[in-house]
């Protein structure tokens, strides 16, 4: 330093600024040579230390380090951090601790590091190193906690897993709670169930019985006791439903019941029923099988019901409807029946004698159009009609044809049949051949009309000769009057109303009266129209 130029007092001053180092420089010998020992032991027990010791200067470059920390970061003294840490992370978190430390802050905190390209947790403690009250630098120890880290992540996994399994368990016990109350519910009600069932089926008039899978009897109700002839159900447990049925039911069970029972699980029949006594009865018969989860035989069930009374009312009904069928055939009417869509469902052998053919088949399914002149069609639908709607329409005549296509003259009655709702289901009519009635009429007519020419003829002849007489008298002049003409003309009777006329007329046959006459023009009228 150049001294020329400064004072006398600057002088004086570095001079005495000069001293106090040198005392100071003194001082420090004097504390190394007391100091020695406390300083071999301080560096034996930084040497000594499983973790990382260093201390920066206020340089920022590294000015101690321990064995644990070389061997960790390697040789780092002089570096700084910059030239150490692996990531930019990990440098990051260095400089701000550092600073913190350096401003005169004790760091403590847990931090992640790369060390070797592997991750570490360590436990960083950074203090100031203060010295006449000023800060020097700062020293600070890396403390592995990697080992602690995983320790603690591996209990707060298992504690995860022990708090999810249980959780799991308390899910699953509330469940198992909730499905042993349903379960418990569910037994209850099925409880209720069976006993509201074992009440139908001790009150029920049919019999309910089940078998084991070996046949053996394990429950019948009362009413199938009553139709075995037994007085206890308990009689019947044991026993096998064989016993109670002849040769003809094992053989059938045999060959029909068992194999269906087998493929399709149930089967329904007719079957003769023999009690203890030797009673037979008619029953309808229902087997089926009951089987558990697993699909294993379980049971064997028949439910019996004693259709005596069906089978009486079927023999009736049998013999009913043969004597109506014999009524049917023997009357000299046609009988027919055909469903609200048109189709012949039912037709007499007269039927199909008027029709000219010999089996009735023939006839049905076919519309009842087909057997009337197209000419009487609208007449025919429109009776129709008027029958279903007033219930019965009585013998309206139509012109009916027969397979070879001839017609003749029929008379037909309609009636609707109901159900037990007074709803119509079908129709029935009643058909007349009416051709010798018609020849009948006619014959009836002509010999009428006959009759009325010689009344007419005898009357005409009578007025004549009255009228001759009177025109023939003499008068009291006593001259011969010439006889007047006699009036020509016929009384005749209406064609229509066949009423007579009132006076001869000369009008060729037919002759109509006024009336009808009237009656007739108008129809030709609106004919024309």
């Amino acid at each position: 330093m150049n001294d020329y130029g400064k004072t006398e007092k600057q002088l004086v001053e570095e001079l005495a600024e000069l001293r106090r180092r040198i005392a100071a420089l003194e001082e420090l010998r004097q504390f190394e040579q007391t100091s020695a020992p406390s300083k071999a032991i301080l560096n034996a027990v930084i040497e000594s230390l499983p973790f990382d010791f260093w201390a920066i200067g206020l340089d920022g470059r590294y000015m101690m380090q321990n064995s644990a920390s070389k061997k960790h970061w390697g040789e780092i003294i002089a570096k700084r951090p910059e030239d150490v840490a692996e990531t930019e992370k990990d440098l990051a978190v260095w400089l701000y601790n550092n600073r913190r430390a350096l401003a005169g802050e004790r760091v403590d905190a847990e931090v992640q590091l790369q060390v070797q390209g592997k991750t570490q947790f360590y436990h960083n403690v950074i203090a100031p190193i203060i010295a006449d009250g000023r800060i020097q630098g700062i020293l600070g120890v890396n403390i592995g906690i990697s080992r602690r880290k995983r320790a603690e992540a591996a209990l707060r996994e298992s504690e995860q897993r022990y708090r999810t399994l249980t959780e799991s368990l308390q899910q699953a016990h509330g469940e198992l709670e909730q499905k042993v109350q349903q379960r418990t519910v569910d037994l209850r009600k099925a409880n209720e169930e069976l006993a509201v069932f074992r009440r139908f089926a001790e009150a029920s008039t049919q019999g309910f019985g089940m078998a084991d899978p070996e046949g053996r009897i394990a429950y019948v109700n009362p009413a199938f006791c009553r139709l075995l002839g037994e007085d206890k159900p308990e009689d019947l447990v044991g026993k096998s439903f064989t016993d109670y049925f002849g040769d003809e039911w094992r053989d059938r069970r045999a060959n029909e019941v068992i194999p269906i029972l087998e493929r399709q699980g149930s089967w329904k029949g007719e079957l003769l029923l023999a009690s203890r006594q030797g009673n037979v009865t008619p029953t309808w018969q229902h087997a089926f099988l009951l089987r558990d989860e697993g699909g294993k035989l379980f049971r064997r069930c028949l439910v019996v019901t004693d259709i005596t009374e069906r089978k009486r009312a079927e023999e009736q009904l049998r013999e009913s409807e043969e004597r109506y069928r014999t009524l049917v055939e023997t009357l000299p009417d046609a009988v027919l029946i055909a469903d609200l869509a048109g189709h012949i469902t039912f037709a007499s052998r007269r039927l199909a004698e008027m029709y000219g053919i010999e089996d009735v088949a023939e006839m049905l399914g076919r519309d009842p159009l087909d057997f009337i002149d197209k000419e009487d069609h609208q007449t025919f639908l429109a009776n129709l009609k008027k029958a279903v709607e007033q219930r019965i329409s009585r013998h309206v005549e139509h012109k009916l044809l027969r397979k070879d296509g001839t017609s003749y003259p029929g008379a037909i009655s309609v009636a609707v049949i109901e159900d037990a709702a007074g709803n119509p289901i079908a129709l029935t009519a009643l058909i007349r051949d009416i051709t010798d009635q018609k020849q009948a009429e006619e014959a009836l007519r002509q010999s009428r009309d006959e009759l009325q020419a010689i009344y007419d003829s005898v009357t005409d002849g009578i007025e004549q000769a009255t009228e001759i007489a009177v025109t023939n008298n003499f008068p009291r002049s006593g001259k011969c009057v010439r006889p007047k003409t006699a009036v020509k003309g016929k009384r005749f009777l209406c064609a229509k109303c066949r009423k007579r006329s009132p006076k001869p007329v000369k009008t060729p046959a037919p002759w109509y009266c006024p009336t009808c006459l009237k009656e007739i023009e108008a129809a030709k009228a609106k004919a024309t129209d």
